[in-house]
C-alpha cells in the first residue's frame, strides 16, 4: 500500500490503553476535542470561499478562538484550539484532507506499508527546514518519535513504534511491534509535530516556551488566555506558501462582543459557531461542516440507579432527540444514528436503529428497574450554553417518566474532577475526532474507562484491535458496526445529537477549509 492521495478509510490508530487518549479526541466545548458517512459538504453560500481570484500574498489574519490553549508542549495538548495552534508551527508528517476521509502529505511527501502492516516507509519532502533555517532530516523525526513515546499523556499512541530505521537524510522506516494499517492517523495529529533533534540545543522547558518547527508559521509570542502572534516561516518548504504574513489569534469568550468584532471587520475568522449562534451572523458568512460533533449523556454504571441496564435504557428512550436539534442547535444537526460521531472514515450504523423517543417504553423500563420515583443529579459545565440547554431538556424528558433530575452546573475543572473519578450519576459532555479514523473515537472511549462510565469494555477493545489489524475496508466497516452495536446494547452512555460546526469567515478571507471537527491549516489562507 503506497501513498499517492492516500484514502483515510484504509488507515488506523493503535489503541494501547493510554490515559492520554483524552487528548486525542478533543471534547466538545471543554477543550479536551471524535466521525462517519459523507464527504465534507461546505455551504456554497459562504462568501469567503466563493472568490475565484488568484491568491494574494501578504496581510494579517485576525482570528478568534473560543477557549484557552494548553501551550505548545505536544504531550500537553487537550483543547481543540491548541490542536489548531500547534500544527501551524510544528507540522506533522501527515495532514488531513478537509473532507475528513483522507490523508495528505505533511512533511512527508510519500509513505507505504509492507504486507505485514509492521513496517512503514516514509520519505520527507525536499528542502524541509525548521523556522531557524536548519534542515529537517530523518534524525529529527527519530528524536520526535522518541519524544512522543515518552509523553505520559499521549505516549500510548506511539509506543507501537518499536524503532525508527534511518535509511538516508530524507527516508526512514517505522518498525512496529504489531500490525497497524492506520498508523497515519496518530501521525496526522498535532501531538505528532516534528521538532528539531535535542530541542535545537535548548532545554525541553525552554523549547516548549519558544518552539521551533517546520510548519508554515513561527510563533513570536503567546499566552494561554491571551493573543497568539504568528509570523511567516521564511524557510517553509512549499513554494509560495504561506500566503499570509502574520496571524493574530485572540481568545474571545463573550459571544456578543465576538459577533460585533466580526461585523466591524476587526475579526476575519471566528471559530466554533454552532447553530444556536448562527442567526447573529450575516447570511452566507458561516461555513458549515457535516454533522459530527456529538453531545452525550454519561451514566455512572458503577453505582445505583444506572448500574442497571434497564435504567439506562429508560433514560435513552425518554429523550426527545429531534427536540434537542430544534431547540438547542436551531436545526443545524441531526438525531444520532449511533453512539459514534459520523462523517469520518469507515463509519457504519448499528445493526438496528439507534435510540429514538418512546415514552411508554421508557416508563415501563423505569418502573421495572426501580428508576421511577428516584431523584438523580445531572452534572454539566455551564460555560457551554449548549450543555446548559441539553441539561434542561434531559431534565424535562426524564420528568415525563417519573424521574426527578437535579441540575448541577459545575465549573469545568470541578466537573472534570468529578466525572473522571466517577463522582456523578448523570453527566453531559461531548466529543469529536481529531483524525479521519473510526478507531479515533473508540480509542478514546476505551482509554477513559468507557468514557468515564466505568462500564467493562474489554469486548470493545478487542474489536478495536481487530479493526486496527486489517487493511480490508469491508472488514473494518463490519467491525465498526459491531462497535456501534456494543454501544446500543450496553448503553454506557447515549449520544444526544450530531451537530454541525460553523466557522464565520469575512468576505475578504479565502482558503479556510475546516475538517468536520473544525481544524484547518493556515498555509493556504489568504486575504483580498
Amino acid at each position: 500500500m503506497t501513498y499517492k492521495e492516500h484514502d483515510g478509510r484504509s488507515t488506523r490508530r493503535q489503541f494501547l490503553g493510554s490515559a492520554g487518549a483524552l487528548t486525542a479526541v478533543t471534547l466538545t466545548g471543554l477543550g479536551v476535542g471524535a466521525c462517519g458517512g459523507s464527504a465534507s459538504t461546505h455551504s456554497a453560500s459562504a462568501a469567503a470561499q466563493s472568490s475565484a481570484t488568484r491568491p494574494k500574498r501578504g496581510g494579517t489574519l485576525h482570528e478568534a478562538r473560543y477557549e484557552a490553549i494548553d501551550g505548545f508542549k505536544l504531550d500537553s495538548i487537550t483543547a481543540n484550539t491548541t490542536y489548531q495552534a500547534v500544527q501551524a508551527v510544528m507540522e506533522p508528517l501527515v495532514k488531513v484532507n478537509p473532507n475528513g476521509h483522507a490523508y495528505l502529505p505533511g512533511l512527508a511527501e510519500s509513505w507505504s506499508v509492507d504486507p505485514t502492516g509492521k513496517i512503514w516507509t516514509f520519505r520527507l519532502a525536499p528542502n524541509v527546514r525548521f523556522s531557524d533555517g536548519s534542515p529537517c532530516t530523518s534524525k529529527d523525526v527519530e528524536f520526535s518519535v522518541d519524544t512522543w513515546k515518552a509523553g505520559p499523556n499521549n505516549g500510548g499512541y506511539y509506543t507501537i513504534i518499536k524503532d525508527v530505521e534511518i535509511v538516508d537524510s530524507r527516508t526512514f522506516k517505522l518498525h512496529l511491534s504489531a500490525p497497524d494499517y492506520n498508523i497515519t492517523s496518530p501521525l496526522s495529529m498535532a501531538i505528532a509535530g516534528v521538532i528539531p533533534a535535542h530541542f535545537a540545543g535548548m532545554t525541553a522547558d525552554q523549547f516548549w516556551l519558544t518552539p521551533i518547527g517546520a510548519g508554515p508559521f513561527k510563533v513570536d509570542s503567546w499566552s494561554i488566555s491571551g493573543p497568539i502572534n504568528y509570523t511567516r516561516n521564511p524557510y517553509y518548504f512549499r513554494p509560495g506558501l504561506p500566503y499570509l504574513d502574520a496571524i493574530v489569534n485572540t481568545l474571545t469568550t463573550n459571544d456578543n462582543q465576538t459577533r460585533l468584532a466580526f461585523l466591524s471587520g476587526e475579526l476575519d475568522v471566528v471559530d466554533g459557531v454552532f447553530g444556536n449562534l448562527a442567526a447573529e451572523y450575516p447570511a452566507g458568512s458561516i461555513l458549515w461542516e457535516p454533522v459530527h460533533f456529538t453531545d452525550v449523556l454519561l451514566f455512572n454504571t458503577k453505582a445505583p440507579p444506572f448500574d442497571k441496564l434497564a435504567a439506562r435504557q429508560a433514560a435513552a428512550y425518554a429523550i426527545d432527540y429531534p427536540g434537542i436539534i430544534r431547540a438547542v442547535y436551531k436545526g443545524r444537526g441531526a438525531p444520532p444514528q449511533g453512539w459514534l460521531p459520523p462523517n469520518v472514515g469507515v463509519w457504519a450504523p448499528p445493526s438496528k436503529p439507534y435510540f429514538s423517543q418512546n415514552v411508554s417504553l421508557a416508563r415501563s423500563l423505569a418502573q421495572s428497574s426501580g428508576l421511577a420515583g428516584q431523584t438523580v443529579t445531572l452534572r454539566y459545565p455551564p460555560e457551554e450554553e449548549e450543555f446548559v440547554e441539553d441539561a434542561a431538556l434531559v431534565q424535562a424528558n426524564l420528568k415525563a417518566i417519573g424521574v426527578n433530575v437535579v441540575l448541577t452546573p459545575e465549573a469545568t475543572p470541578t466537573f472534570l474532577g468529578n466525572v473522571t473519578t466517577g463522582k456523578y450519576q448523570l453527566a453531559i459532555w461531548g466529543y469529536n475526532a481529531s483524525a479521519p479514523d473510526m478507531g479515533n473515537n473508540i480509542q478514546f472511549i476505551t482509554t477513559t474507562n468507557c468514557f468515564f462510565t466505568g462500564y467493562p469494555d474489554k469486548q470493545l477493545a478487542d474489536l478495536l484491535n481487530a479493526f486496527y489489524e486489517t487493511p480490508d475496508l469491508t472488514k473494518q466497516r463490519a467491525l465498526v458496526q459491531q462497535m456501534q452495536n456494543f454501544g446500543s446494547e450496553h448503553v454506557p452512555f447515549v449520544a444526544l445529537d450530531n451537530t454541525e460546526y460553523g466557522t464565520a469567515i469575512a468576505a475578504n478571507t479565502h482558503g479556510v477549509q475546516p475538517t468536520p471537527w473544525g481544524y484547518y491549516y493556515y498555509d493556504t489562507i489568504w486575504k483580498s
